[in-house]
């Protein structure tokens, strides 16, 4: 399944304090409701965790215009979350990834800046 997470997506969807693009994904097939993943100190803009089609939440793959956006130390994590507003498109795969998309069972969540 290919998804997209627009900025009509963006418009009407309540989104918590924090403005985090990855609440959104919530609304796609395939992903159950997200986890904050650090405390709010540690990382303000909320970083959440998901699994998708029932695997862990660290078989998934994210990517800011193809580099990895997670801590080195913890990959599930994301540690780079940018504004909401900045964001035009998410695109999401859950399933027949090709090799661009590669080490995700789950998710590849890209956004394309």
């Amino acid at each position: 399944m290919t998804g997209l997470v627009d900025q009509t997506s963006q418009e009407n969807t309540a989104i918590p304090v924090g403005r985090n693009y990855q609440v959104l994904l919530r609304t796609l097939p395939s992903f159950p409701p997200t986890r904050i993943s650090n405390s709010v100190p540690a990382h303000p803009t909320r970083s959440v965790r998901y699994s998708v089609n029932g695997t862990s939440d660290q078989n998934n793959n994210a990517g800011i215009d193809g580099r990895p956006p997670t801590i080195p130390t913890l990959p599930h994590v994301t540690g780079i979350d940018p504004a909401l507003d900045s964001i035009e498109v998410v695109n999401v795969v859950t399933n027949s990834f090709d090799a661009k998309q590669g080490l995700a069972g789950g998710a590849a969540v890209n956004l394309p800046l």
